[in-house]
């Protein structure tokens, strides 16, 4: 804990923050998953309208830095508790940012029977987002991102075969997130 805060506070002093903001941070996701439906393995996206998050920044006029944390819906498989650290850089007047950073998502997915038992991981997942923020003239920011999962797997269905006469297992994979989002600054 020490180390993280000794970390935040010398970064928070290169950036010379002129400006510290608080905000609520509203997301509509793209889950781009590979699994077993429709008697077939495959991919397939499924969209999520909602997810929210706390956030604070620590800007000035050619960078900043933010932190979020927040509850993302997302249906059984994967939705959860989100925290994030993400260090932004100003590429076209001070107007478009682009960021990344690090995103912990605790998974609270459960498993259930569906033509078989089906397991989601309570577990711990890493993710690498990349981010695209707007600010506006208000107190409005517009973001638009993707996310790469540092470990694909999400958890796994066993399916019943008949023509077998056993189950198959088949992977529950996240291969990646797309997201638009609204900050609004309190």
């Amino acid at each position: 804990m020490k180390k993280t805060l000794f970390f935040l506070l010398i970064l928070f002093g290169v950036l010379r923050a002129q400006e510290i903001n608080f905000g609520i941070l509203v997301e509509t996701s793209a889950y781009l998953t590979k699994s077993y439906f429709d008697n077939n393995y495959g991919s397939k996206t499924d969209i999520y309208p909602f997810s929210v998050f706390a956030s604070l920044s620590i800007e000035n006029e050619e960078s900043f830095v933010r932190s979020e944390a927040g509850i993302v819906f997302a249906g059984e498989n994967f939705s959860g508790f989100e925290f994030g650290i993400f260090y932004f850089q100003n590429i076209l007047n001070r107007k478009i940012y682009i960021g990344s950073g690090f995103n912990a998502h605790y998974n609270w997915g459960e498993g259930h029977g569906i033509g078989g038992s089906k397991t989601i991981f309570n577990d711990l997942f890493f993710q690498i987002p990349i981010i695209l923020n707007f600010k506006t003239t208000g107190k409005i920011d517009f973001l638009i991102s993707t996310v790469l999962p540092l470990s694909t797997n999400y958890g796994y269905l066993n399916v019943y075969d008949e023509n077998k006469l056993k189950y198959d297992k088949y992977n529950i994979k996240l291969n990646g997130i797309l997201k638009i989002g609204m900050l609004i600054k309190l």
